[in-house]
């Protein structure tokens, strides 16, 4: 159904087509109370065309904020104010936010992220609330809003306190992490920035890496005071080494490499790379991300943690903006940009890529103690959900695999190609309410992926009820009523919140299901970072506890396990960061169970272990050779192509060229420059010297395949270049190949005559005696046509057919022999071999 337009997706929502039961169900604000709307009002001097934040949205955050043990709702607003609902059961709530004394200080406030913890010790859940937006500072102010207890109704009430704290940030926050990063016991604070500090936030420039990026993240350390009787916050971000630049639309905090220490992930929007800060265990961190990810998403937005392939390791999830429809690719994707790859090398940036990634745990590299990941969006389907924001990866359905649930939507299609090629063309002429009313606006439906196990993910969207259209930003999980299964609350803009009843635990055949409470150690009482792994009938699973998931919101303060059919876990491993585990039996099935930390004990950590290779450093054996590319754009020729075909060097030829019975290593040389012999010394070093068998005055051949053999039968090695790639049209003489003579000294010279006149664009060249004469034939395989990919260029079979000694000749005669190979094909490399064990080289 995703591939009709996404209206008559919202049509078919609407219509009962079978009589299968959804998973999810949308409840009306009438049955719920939660009238909750982002109303965005725009206007001429504030919209999309000149405030790009404009549509970055609300969170969700969800908790038990009067101690009833009913999980109550939190709604951050941009330009309305922010909602406290309470939870009065049966998934009816109260609005109190009047009463609970949680609004805006000033209606201006532009609020984002929202966390929900006890921050001061006192039992109680408190609020903290990201502002950003606006020019003045003072309307960017944090808010930290105490619980100070629960009135004679059960309403709790709060006192903003965010000043006394230390947590008033300013720094246009977009949401906040709490976690304990120096291993003292409390809780300490990071803080996502995202500022548009510059008119193209995508325009390459120079990397900052020294702290003095305006958008950067802010750290803060947990002191204590005694005094005060509650922690004030103390900015520690440099001294840290938190100095990265990034647009921030949400962070991570995870024990990365399993070393007790947690560690930092940042998802960044824009050119600004994503971070991994690895826990340096001294009060510092890392930027690390280029030993762990092999690449990462584009725009990234939301992000999540969760091990979705039962294997023990923690996977990550991270949202950006691939359209879904094919149509909609058209509209907004722009063609492969060489540019952009190469601007991500000069300028130091790792690969980005416009789609989902979800990166996949391969354990602990041994040999540097830190993980490694691969990406499997595209093989798991994962990989597009329009422009998203939340994704939440959670067992909706308690079959034991976590689903991934994605919010996504954008107002107005301001990427749009149609739209953008019509504003630069009147951009001046058309007012700016005019012109913004011819945006695009399209709503989209939500995402939900059902996990079958073995990373076999399927679209369930229609058929578990939540493929609702909206412009849809922050959302949050948890059980709403108390009735074993995940529902989900979802932050929209211009249109009331959703709130889906989960009917997982309903139905007959319900699964089965364990909840764990993890208590940490005062002062870390809410255990943010503790990971509770199950071990069930041979099965495992593993789920960490963090303060913040998805995109500035958070959900329920629980860790929920669904068990399928499952009637008994084994056992429970709590793990505290710190190095603290605990090992649990009797878990009850289907109900919230409490796991202290009382009787915890240190645990092993992951550590490097010895390789068996000695790592020799280059250079002290005279192999700093560095081979250079002039940069030829292939792309330039034929736009779709999967990879440059100019860049296959350089290949090495390894024999004795100077006699003296050492192998010497020949590396062929790239357009523009000459090859170099790597001469080996009796010390086992080597001396580089340049080698000139290049014809053209501006060296502009390229050389690929290279073989050492004696082709003249004097004794000594001659030396055979292959020239190829695409740099120059087909048929150019450019790519004739040549053969160098040694005088046995090791000086080698081109000896003309000695090849066949060929222009062929070539890849290998490989000796064997095919005609059983005695003396060294060749296979020469081609390449590619040039700017014909994926059209393929001659190969060859060249005869030896020197009568005399130091006058090698040879002569094609492929036709002869295999006419077949003249076009065999874009030959990589070949192999003479005795196949069939009848003495003669088969290849």
């Amino acid at each position: 159904m995703r591939q009709l337009f996404p209206f008559l997706a919202f049509c078919l929502t609407l219509v009962r087509c079978t009589k299968e039961e959804k998973l999810f169900v949308s409840l009306d604000s009438k049955h719920t109370g939660i009238e909750f709307n982002n109303v965005i009002t725009e206007s001429d001097s504030f919209n999309i065309l000149n405030t790009e934040f404009i549509y970055n949205g609300g969170g969700v955050g969800i908790g038990d904020l009067n101690g009833d043990g009913l999980q109550d709702l939190f709604f951050t607003g941009n330009q309305v104010d922010n909602k406290l609902y309470l939870n009065k059961g049966k998934l009816q709530f109260e609005d109190i936010s009047e009463k609970a004394g949680i609004r805006k200080k000033h209606p201006q406030q532009w609020s984002s992220g929202i966390n929900i913890l006890d921050i001061n010790l006192d039992g109680k859940a408190d609020i903290y609330v990201c502002n950003t937006m606006r020019a003045n500072p003072e309307l960017r102010r944090n808010q930290l809003f105490i619980n100070q207890g629960n009135d004679a109704e059960g309403i709790p009430h709060f006192a903003e306190r965010a000043e006394a704290y230390g947590v008033a940030d300013t720094t246009h926050s977009s949401n906040a992490q709490f976690f304990d990063y120096d291993n003292d016991g409390d809780l300490d604070l990071f803080i996502s920035t995202n500022f548009m500090d510059r008119w193209n936030p995508n325009a390459f420039s120079k990397k900052i890496t020294d702290g003095t990026a305006v958008n950067r993240d802010r750290l803060y350390r947990n002191d204590w005071s005694d005094t005060l009787k509650h922690p004030v916050f103390t900015e520690v971000t440099k001294e840290a080494g938190l100095i990265w630049e990034g647009y921030s639309h949400s962070a991570l905090i995870s024990d990365f490499n399993l070393d007790g220490w947690l560690d930092i992930y940042v998802a960044n929007d824009y050119v600004t790379n994503d971070l991994i800060y690895i826990n340096q265990k001294d009060g510092t961190f890392k930027n690390q991300i280029a030993s762990i990810f092999k690449h990462q998403a584009g725009s990234a937005m939301g992000s999540d943690v969760a091990d979705v392939n039962n294997d023990g390791l923690l996977d990550y999830f991270t949202t950006e903006m691939l359209p879904y429809y094919h149509k909609r690719k058209k509209l907004f994707l722009g063609p492969n940009n060489y540019s952009v790859y190469i601007n991500n090398e000069n300028y130091g940036f790792e690969h980005q890529y416009a789609h989902n990634v979800l990166q996949l745990n391969r354990g602990i590299n041994s040999e540097t103690a830190l993980p490694l990941f691969s990406d499997v969006a595209f093989m798991t389907g994962t990989q597009e959900t329009e422009w998203s924001w939340t994704p939440l990866m959670a067992d909706f359905d308690n079959d034991g695999n976590r689903d991934i649930f994605v919010t996504n939507g954008f107002p107005r299609d301001v990427t749009d190609h149609d739209f953008g090629a019509y504003r630069s063309s009147y951009n001046f002429l058309i007012p700016p309410m005019e012109l913004q009313e011819m945006i695009p606006k399209i709503k989209v439906p939500k995402f939900l992926f059902r996990n079958n196990g073995a990373l076999n993910f399927e679209d369930y969207s229609q058929k578990w009820g939540v493929a609702l259209p909206a412009f849809s930003n922050g959302a949050a999980c948890g059980d709403l009523d108390n009735d074993g299964d995940l529902d989900l609350v979802v932050n929209n803009i211009n249109d009331p919140a959703f709130v889906f009843k989960n009917t997982a635990s309903d139905g007959k055949q319900k699964n089965n299901f364990v909840r764990l409470k993890i208590a940490g150690e005062t002062p870390n009482s809410e255990a943010f970072g503790a990971t509770a792994t199950i071990f069930y009938g041979g099965k495992k699973q593993v789920a960490q506890l963090i303060s913040a998931r998805g995109y500035i919101s958070t959900s329920e303060n629980v860790i929920h396990f669904g068990l399928g059919n499952a009637s008994k876990v084994d056992s429970v491993v709590v793990r505290w960061n710190g190095n603290f585990s605990k090992t649990v039996t009797q878990i009850p099935l289907n109900q919230v169970s409490v796991v202290a930390f009382e009787s915890a004990r240190p645990r092993a950590i992951a550590t490097a272990t010895q390789g068996i290779f000695e790592e020799i450093k280059p250079a002290s054996l005279g192999l700093d050779y560095l081979h250079e590319d002039k940069d030829f754009i292939d792309f330039d020729y034929q736009r779709t192509l999967p990879h440059k075909f100019s860049e296959s060097g350089p290949q090495m030829a390894v024999g004795d060229a100077n006699g003296d019975q050492l192998d010497d290593i020949y590396l062929s040389g790239s357009a523009y420059a000459d090859g170099t012999w790597l001469i080996q010394t009796r010390e086992g070093k080597f001396l580089q010297k340049k080698i000139a068998c290049k014809t053209d005055a501006n060296k502009r051949e390229e050389e690929l395949g290279v073989l050492l053999f004696d082709a003249d039968s004097d004794g000594d090695n001659d030396l055979y270049i292959v020239r190829g790639g695409t740099q120059h049209p087909s048929g150019d003489t450019l790519y004739q190949d040549v053969l160098c003579v040694n005088d046995g000294k090791g000086n080698f010279k081109i000896l003309p005559g000695a090849l066949p006149k060929e222009t062929a664009s070539g890849q290998v060249v490989k000796a064997a005696d095919f005609d059983g004469d005695g003396d060294l034939d060749l296979f020469v395989g081609g390449r590619m046509l040039p700017r014909n990919y994926p059209k393929y260029d001659r190969s060859f079979l060249l005869r030896n057919d020197s009568k005399e000694k130091d006058k090698p000749v040879f002569t094609d005669v492929t036709k002869d022999l295999c006419p077949d190979l003249e076009y065999v094909g874009m030959v990589a490399d070949a192999c003479w071999t005795d196949f069939n064990g009848d003495q003669k080289p088969d290849l």
